[in-house]
């Protein structure tokens, strides 16, 4: 295969933390090519199914000869459901580099709940038995677990970690740190359109009618608001108590994030019971097992 006409670089995830707007930043420098589709899975959830590479490679403008060619598949970083991917991408191109975005786990927990109520996958008005209920709500904010078979396999100068909350305050500087890693002139970028990109802020759109803003507001309000999820860009919020306890399961995961990375992200804490002044987090459900806690 000619090593000219490979994708060299991928953004696998995490999901829910920002990959669509990091996405289309990448897109618009001049010697970037970017996939057709933004999420084509091929090495996660389409591998198997496939003959090859040709498919693939044909979601890609090759001909344009770009510099750097990539997509972004949040699946990539689903290890669970596929532990072979960071296997099938090494053994493609070993020169790949890999770019991780990440966010506080509890608020990703959170935009992974609404993500799956627009698409008609949660039923019901509770949203603590819903997360409860599903342990890829946790194992998805699991960040080092989900980076370890890159660490394994990708030189860790291939290996880029960017935080959702640090990206979004400087976002400019944030992609002229990518682009470099990625080997290519930061001078080229465009001025970045700031504006959210994905359908979860489409509540953004509507600040400029008052009137309808007020509408969703009081809809997000009701119990039976999740039967028109699919339809209206509703968006639910989980209890600050379930937060909390969301961050008590998860703190040792963002603890040992933090070592990874070598300095704190003090954002990530503020779900702390005791910042919160919350005299008691609630049991979690059956459901939740206590390896989630580990």
């Amino acid at each position: 295969m000619d090593a000219s006409n490979k994708v060299n670089f991928c953004v696998i995830g995490a999901q829910k933390c920002g990959t669509t707007n990091l996405a289309e930043h990448l897109l618009s420098h001049p010697d970037i090519g970017f996939c057709k589709e933004k999420e084509p899975d091929f090495f996660s959830k389409l591998f198997d199914k496939s003959s090859g590479f040709d498919a693939y490679h044909n979601l890609f403008d090759f001909d344009l000869n770009k510099s750097m060619y990539g997509e972004a598949s949040t699946s990539y970083s689903f290890v669970d459901e596929y532990p072979k991917t960071a296997e099938r991408l090494f053994n493609y191109n070993p020169d790949m580099k890999i770019l991780f975005i990440v966010r506080d786990p509890v608020s990703r927990v959170e935009s992974h709940f609404n993500h799956r109520l627009r698409k008609g996958y949660i039923l019901g008005d509770d949203p603590v038995k819903n997360v409860s209920a599903e342990d890829d709500f946790i194992q998805r904010s699991q960040y080092v677990r989900q980076l370890e078979p890159y660490l394994k396999l990708f030189p860790a100068e291939q290996v880029k970690v960017l935080v959702f909350e640090e990206f979004l305050s400087d976002q400019s500087a944030a992609m002229r740190d990518v682009v470099n890693f990625l080997g290519l002139d930061p001078d080229k970028l465009p001025e970045l359109e700031l504006s959210p990109k994905n359908i979860s802020d489409a509540k953004v759109r509507l600040k400029k009618s008052t009137i309808a803003l007020r509408i969703i507001e009081w809809l997000e309000k009701q119990s039976w608001s999740w039967r028109l999820a699919k339809w209206i860009p509703i968006r639910k919020k989980l209890p600050l108590e379930y937060k909390a306890l969301l961050y008590s399961m998860m703190r040792k995961d963002i603890t040992d994030f933090e070592a990874f990375i070598g300095r704190e992200i003090p954002s990530w804490h503020k779900w702390n019971s005791r910042k919160l002044e919350i005299p008691h987090v609630f049991a979690p459900c059956d459901n939740m097992s206590e390896s989630n806690t580990k």
